[in-house]
């Protein structure tokens, strides 16, 4: 498990935006389900889940939720963080916007203490003393344990902590910014990556597989459908390709899906605790989430969005204990050894100490495999993963990755 401030937490966190939407009940909680039984105890929504869908009003997200953990019983066992500031009838940072939010928010989770709580977005029209302090309030009253920033700026998030820090306010402990293999700007150009480690300020990026595009189901020249066509489409230039055909090579080399090499990337940038994956159903749960992601029989790598064959397991090891070479340099990273290894610790399930034990023969197997290419595929990724230029900045509407099924609201 890793930290946010007081709070431990899978290093996935589960993504809600398509809970109501892409996902109906029955498969929500089915994925609900399989997330916790993998060893995932982060979960992630918003009041304005899905405000987007035509005859609904925002909150559906967070009521499928809340009914799960009434019925299951397991809101000891989760971390459940939710958004404020978008919903369309309570836009806002205003203080008393906040506090009917947040009482919304707690129904419709059947929680009474809601572990971390974002805005949403920034408002420019609410001073920040004002709205700091109300969430300041809602932390000494117990109804949250903390906050966090989504789709706040670098500058913006330094006058947060500023004026936090001089009012004696509470600090927030996350950010949720855009991350991915091409999407790197925001994190990485812009400063706020380095801000948070330097500020120990937990990042749990959204769009970690850049809306699926990183999963390598999309082909060069192909007419992209759906509720994500739009954001994909920012990604589909030779640039973006180069990239994903870089993440399938890997993860062909060492029997994994492309999303455990493209999660596996982000997990391991400085100050990245929880990248958001959400999905649509059980068999696409990421391979952190306690979901084999071995290639099978069958498997389709382009123009599918399903991924067959998935074995659901009781516990992977990725939940338990953090991947080993965390703490290496960066220049051993960008040159691929780092991330190689730690595609083969979380794309190879081990249950038990047989488990483990042929986890390790394996890994020692595919690591023996891939050396002499080591230089070959490090050199060639470093290449395609360098930050990307104008052509992949865009705007974004929330703070939720859609692995398998979903936009956000877009």
């Amino acid at each position: 498990m890793h930290r946010i401030s007081t709070l431990r937490v899978s290093p996935i966190c589960l993504g809600g935006n398509v809970f109501g939407w892409t996902a109906d009940s029955a498969s929500s909680e089915a994925i609900l389900d399989g997330f916790l039984e993998g060893g995932g105890n982060f979960i992630d929504t918003a009041d304005v889940y899905s405000s987007w869908v035509p005859g609904h009003r925002g909150g559906e997200s967070e009521s499928l939720i809340g009914g799960w953990l009434a019925h299951r019983g397991s809101r000891e066992k989760v971390v459940i963080a939710t958004k404020v500031s978008k919903h369309p009838i309570h836009r806002g940072l205003r203080p008393a916007n906040l506090r009917i939010c947040l009482d919304g928010s707690r129904r419709r989770l059947s929680t009474e203490t809601i572990d971390l709580y974002y805005a949403h977005e920034d408002d420019a029209h609410v001073p920040i003393a004002e709205w700091v302090g109300a969430f300041d309030q809602m932390i000494q009253h117990g109804a949250i344990r903390h906050y966090g920033l989504s789709n706040f700026t670098l500058a913006r998030t330094q006058e947060v902590i500023d004026v936090a820090t001089r009012e004696g306010l509470a600090l927030p402990v996350a950010v949720q910014p855009g991350y991915n293999l091409v999407h790197r700007a925001e994190v990485e150009a812009s400063g706020l990556g380095a801000f948070c480690v330097e500020q120990k300020i937990a990042m749990v990026p959204y769009y970690g597989l850049a809306s699926g595009f990183l999963t390598g189901k999309y082909a060069r020249g192909e007419l992209v459908h759906g509720a994500r066509a739009g954001r994909v489409k920012t990604y589909a230039s030779e640039e973006g390709f180069a990239v994903v055909d870089k993440v399938v090579e890997i993860a062909e080399e060492l029997e994994v899906e492309p999303a455990s090499v493209a999660l596996a990337w982000l997990r391991q940038q400085p100050g990245v605790v929880a990248p958001i994956a959400s999905v649509s159903a059980p068999e696409q749960l990421p391979a952190p989430g306690g979901v084999d992601r071995r290639r099978q029989p069958g498997h389709q790598q382009r123009g599918g969005a399903q991924l067959h064959g998935a074995r659901v397991v009781p516990r992977h090891p990725a939940f338990m204990q953090d991947h080993e070479g965390g703490d290496q340099d960066q220049r051993a990273l960008q040159h691929g050894r780092k991330i190689l290894r730690l595609v083969v610790a979380i794309g190879v399930v081990g249950v038990g100490r047989a488990g483990r034990d042929a986890h390790r023969r394996q890994g020692r197997k595919r690591r023996g495999h891939v050396h002499d290419r080591f230089e070959r595929i490090g050199e060639q990724r470093h290449t395609a993963c360098q930050p990307p230029g104008d052509k992949f900045q865009r705007k974004h509407g929330d703070g939720d990755d859609d692995t398998a099924g979903g936009q956000g609201n877009g």
